[in-house]
């Protein structure tokens, strides 16, 4: 999930051999697709739109407990705050720009928990 539809592309392109891949705009949209069906790695951004990343993390944890695990964040810039936050939550993030390489590994690392 990205406001970046280029990025979300490029994304979708690197990952479809891992499986089916879905793209949303915004937290709002990501919303709505998560509580259709299951997904092995949710990517979102963390400065988005209608509703970053973060709360976006928290609404969707709070809705479906399950997928706490299955977040991988993007960010241009890793602030303290945004640091502690992934800390705190055990989440996995990657700071913007980001070989191609590191991505897809991180993606299929989260798919096999």
């Amino acid at each position: 999930m990205d406001d970046e539809k280029i990025l979300t592309d490029l994304l979708a392109a690197i990952l479809e051999d891992e499986g089916t891949v879905e793209t949303v705009a915004n937290g709002e949209e990501g919303l709505e697709k998560i509580g259709e069906k299951y997904f092995a790695a949710i990517i979102t951004d963390v400065d988005m739109p209608v509703m970053d990343g973060i709360e976006f993390y928290r609404r969707a944890v709070k809705r479906y407990p399950n997928i706490q695990g299955r977040f991988l964040f993007f960010t241009g810039l890793l602030d303290e705050e945004r640091l502690s936050f992934f800390k705190e939550n055990n989440l996995k993030y990657i700071v913007k720009p980001s070989p191609i390489g590191d991505i897809r590994k991180v993606v299929i690392n989260i798919m096999g928990s």
